[in-house]
C-alpha cells in the first residue's frame, strides 16, 4: 500500500474521485490487514520481546506509529475529498517508514536476542492471530 500511494497519489492528486477511491482502499486495507497485524505485534511479539530483552524504545515508537496510522484512517473517514490527498501522503510515508523500522531495527534484535523456541512460539501465535 505504501508503494501504491507513492506511485499513484502524485498522478491522481487533482482528481477528487480517484483520491476518494484511493482513500477507501486505504481504509479497507487498514481494517483488513493492518488492524490484525498491529494486534498480533502488540499481543504476541512486543510483550515477549520486552520480557526477554527488556524495555525497548523501538517498541514504544512502533506503538506510537500504530496509533498515528489509526488516527490518520479516522481522519480519512471524516475528511472532505479535497483534503484526503494530504492525509494519504502522510499515511503512506508513515507506513513506509514503519515497515523499514521493523525490518532494519526490530527484527534484527528479535533474531539476535530471542531464544529459538520462544521465536518459534511467537511466530506460531502471530500466525494464529492472522488467520482469517
Amino acid at each position: 500500500m505504501s508503494h501504491r500511494l507513492q506511485r499513484d497519489l502524485p498522478k491522481q492528486r487533482r482528481d477528487r474521485q480517484a483520491v476518494a477511491a484511493l482513500a477507501l482502499d486505504v481504509v479497507e486495507f487498514f481494517d483488513r490487514d493492518l488492524v490484525p497485524h498491529f494486534a498480533a505485534e502488540e499481543e504476541a511479539l512486543f510483550p515477549v520481546m520486552e520480557q526477554h530483552v527488556g524495555k525497548l524504545a523501538i517498541i514504544d515508537e512502533l506503538l506510537q506509529e500504530h496509533r498515528r496510522m489509526s488516527s490518520l484512517v479516522d481522519q480519512l473517514h471524516q475528511a472532505e475529498p479535497g483534503t484526503q490527498a494530504g492525509i494519504l501522503q502522510t499515511f503512506g510515508e508513515l507506513l513506509r517508514d514503519h515497515i523499514r523500522k521493523e525490518e532494519r531495527l526490530l527484527f534484527p534484535i528479535f533474531e539476535e536476542k530471542m531464544p529459538g523456541t520462544v521465536a518459534r512460539a511467537v511466530g506460531d501465535q502471530i500466525q494464529q492471530k492472522l488467520k482469517p
